[in-house]
């Protein structure tokens, strides 16, 4: 199911809780999949880690793969922790400047 295209970490936070209002809990594998093809880059998979850091479950003991294409069109497979998403991450604050 594709759910958001992007690769900013706004475009995967909104990836991780649509796919969390579907049914929890989800990997980062498969918020990974659900990443519009043309997005499915290195950068998808350090938002991953970074928003599953600050806001999943990172199991030292378990990994999974996520597969990237790169450039050239060659199939690379990255085995990372296995990172989970129990509840939707929050909206961060927009700066607001103080007068």
């Amino acid at each position: 199911m594709l759910v958001h295209a992007g690769t900013s970490t706004k475009a995967v936070t909104n990836t991780i809780n649509s796919l969390i209002r579907g049914g929890a809990p989800v990997t980062a594998a498969q918020v990974f999949a659900a990443t519009d093809e043309r997005c499915q880059r290195l950068v998808v998979v350090l938002a991953l880690i970074d928003l599953g850091i600050a806001h999943g479950h990172l199991d030292d003991g378990n990994t999974e793969q996520i597969p990237l294409t790169t450039p050239s069109g060659a199939r690379r497979l990255i085995e990372m922790p296995l990172i989970t998403f129990n509840e939707p991450i929050p909206d961060r604050p927009k700066n607001r400047s103080r007068a």
